[in-house]
């Protein structure tokens, strides 16, 4: 069964606007199946590698979309999380929710359609927890569906990660989340890619922001042959707040992609936007940032700093910030660049014989330096920083 096939919605092209500069050859003869659950060898095989567990958060597994119980801790009381089976005996497909005919919630729709379980977590009134989930693909189609709703004034600090339990394994991993952050909640977000380079990766956020509602989001993007990330924000309460970091980091000939909206639809809505994305090799990188501030929605403000740093001689690295806005009340900066590395800042670091290798690596991770130090949890960072030491060699450590 072709894409084609199995969904209503157009499958994305290069002439679409915001899938310029994404990777999406051999897709539309792709067999989109549903994963298989996971067997008990399966599952022994991602026990083996599994990163070292940080204490302080509740851990949970999904393999190829589905929950590992038997790798999961038990959930802390208070944590509602359920398990939805949508398709049972894996025979049938569930009915798609409803999304909007429109390019951008392709593969949405079609996570909707082939995902066998969705996850939903919910916290209750006044609550706060920390949680991490990791999503492990095993093999060709990885379907992780998430559903987490805040009631008001909860707290939750999630860590959500992407690995491949091989190395060289094809997967093609589809992810949805849909993220409700209640009115006076907050939720502090670090999600962190890392899959293979056999992989390809695509997944769709689609978050909510009622009244006061507070996110921190930071994203970092190191794996797959080609990613791409659709993320769909709505301020749809007064006075609601995010921060949103992200650093995309390709080497080789990685592909990564990413198309960003944000609409400011309540009074007082606030966003501060910072990208950060280095291309080596022959990699490529694309950022489409769209702000929109309706008529609805005066008194907001929004921040947009785009910057891209090219370090190999065929990198490319293509960037859009976009700023629509319906209301004078507002207040809006935006700005993007791409460059080098500093020839100055290099020579003056060659000069204190500093090693060239790693006076590269000092200014790089200088670059994204901004965006990880927002990761709150300061074993979570190390663990990030490490992960990254191999992209950065000697300059993560300094």
């Amino acid at each position: 069964m072709t894409i084609a096939q199995t969904n209503a919605h157009r499958l994305p092209t290069n002439r679409d606007e915001h899938w310029k500069y994404a990777k999406l050859r051999g897709l539309d003869t792709h067999n989109f199946l549903a994963a298989i659950e996971p067997t008990t060898t399966t599952t022994s095989a991602v026990a083996s590698v599994l990163p070292a567990k940080i204490p302080e958060l509740t851990r949970v597994v999904l393999i190829d979309g589905y929950f590992s119980q038997h790798l999961s801790d038990p959930l802390p009381q208070g944590l509602s999380i359920k398990v939805k089976n949508t398709l049972p005996d894996n025979k049938k497909t569930r009915s798609a929710r409803v999304v909007p005919q429109s390019v951008d919630y392709y593969f949405a729709s079609l996570n909707s359609q082939h995902a066998a379980q969705v996850f939903e977590v919910r916290l209750s009134t006044q609550t706060r927890y920390t949680l991490e989930i990791l999503c492990i693909a095993t093999s060709g189609n990885s379907y992780p569906a998430l559903d987490i709703e805040l009631y008001e004034g909860a707290t939750l600090i999630l860590i959500e990660e992407h690995l491949n339990a091989t190395l060289e394994t094809f997967t093609l991993t589809n992810l949805s989340v849909m993220l409700t952050v209640g009115a006076d909640a907050k939720i502090d977000y670090t999600r962190v890619q890392k899959q293979n380079f056999s992989a390809q990766y695509f997944d769709t956020l689609e978050i909510t922001l009622a009244d006061r509602a507070h996110c921190q989001l930071v994203s970092v993007a190191s794996g797959a042959a080609a990613s791409r990330s659709t993320v769909l924000l709505n301020h749809q309460g007064t006075n609601s707040a995010l921060q949103w970091q992200a650093a995309s980091l390709a080497q080789g000939a990685q592909v990564n992609d990413a198309y960003v909206r944000i609409t400011h639809s309540a009074p007082g809505a606030r966003t501060k936007q910072m990208f950060r994305g280095i291309a080596s090799g022959r990699a490529k990188i694309g950022f489409n940032g769209h702000m929109q501030v309706t008529a609805d929605a005066p008194g907001s403000s929004a921040d947009q700093s785009i910057k891209c740093l090219l370090t190999g001689v065929e990198a490319e690295a293509n960037v859009r910030p976009q700023l629509e806005i319906y209301t004078d009340d507002v207040r809006a900066t935006h700005g993007a660049t791409v460059g080098k590395l500093d020839n100055n800042m290099l020579f003056y670091m060659l000069s204190r014989g500093i090693p060239e290798v790693t006076a590269q690596a000092l200014l790089k991770w200088a670059f994204i330096a901004d965006v990880i130090a927002k990761i709150s949890l300061p074993l979570v960072r190390e663990k990030i920083q490490q992960s990254l030491s191999a992209q950065f060699p000697g300059g993560a450590q300094e």
